[in-house]
């Protein structure tokens, strides 16, 4: 069970209506034990313009194809990296705790990522091996 320090996620994404119940629910379990919850936004990549890329990333990784109609996507979803405004002006209003409670952890971080270029590791493979 979670300890009253522990922050419970909701995400509530316009177009996902189960989400929207799960939501509705966590939010209810997180008032019955007195847990304070924060927002997240699931993002799978950077830009609304990668979508396609991460389409095809999708296709690599299920061996289908772009054609295929009945293939794995989630190109009905909206997975970039949400602007901190949107995510304020979508909950702030009815649920301005989980604004704050979100800015409370966030202050605590101290994150710095290199945008621009390529970070994928480079792993050296032994000689023979491909």
């Amino acid at each position: 069970m979670p300890s009253r320090d522990t922050p419970v996620s909701s995400k509530h994404p316009k177009k996902w209506k189960e989400q929207i119940g799960v939501t509705d629910l966590t939010l209810k379990l997180a008032a019955e034990l007195k847990i304070e919850c924060v927002v997240t936004c699931d993002a799978h990549y950077l830009n609304h313009e990668d979508q396609e890329a991460h389409e095809i990333l999708l296709c690599v990784q299920t061996g289908s194809f772009l054609s295929d109609n009945k293939r794995m996507s989630l190109a009905d979803f909206d997975l970039h990296v949400t602007d901190p405004n949107e995510v304020i002006d979508r909950w702030a209003e009815e649920h301005p705790d989980l604004i704050s409670n979100t800015k409370k952890i966030a202050d605590r971080c101290n994150v710095e990522i290199e945008l621009g270029r390529i970070l994928i590791p480079k792993f050296s493979v032994p000689k023979g091996e491909t």
